[in-house]
């Protein structure tokens, strides 16, 4: 399991489990890693610790420890949401940025 604590806006949930490395898909977790799991509603750009990962909705496999994830909407001007994670390994966290039209 995940601790997840927001550390801007942004619902913030602990849930699921199992994945491959890379993008979502079926399989066991590597020993010292995660899966983060994060929605967007329309949709956004995520970062790991400054790093692009892509496009949410996703899925990654991620080295287990904390974590600052920001999920961005690139409109005019940008709609950021910020979430802290500390992602036990073979855990999972499940993150969901809602954006405003």
């Amino acid at each position: 399991s995940a601790r997840t604590t927001p550390r801007a806006t942004g619902a913030v949930t602990s849930a699921l489990a199992g994945g491959s490395l890379g993008r979502a898909g079926a399989g066991a977790v590597a020993a010292g890693t995660a899966r983060l799991i994060v929605g967007a509603d329309p949709w956004g750009e995520v970062s790991l610790d400054g790093a692009p990962l892509g496009r949410a909705p996703g899925a990654w496999t991620v080295p287990a420890g904390p974590h600052d994830v920001e999920v961005v909407l690139p409109v005019d001007p940008p709609q950021r949401q910020r979430f802290h994670v500390d992602l036990a390994a073979g855990g999972s966290a499940k993150l969901f940025a809602p954006f405003t039209p």
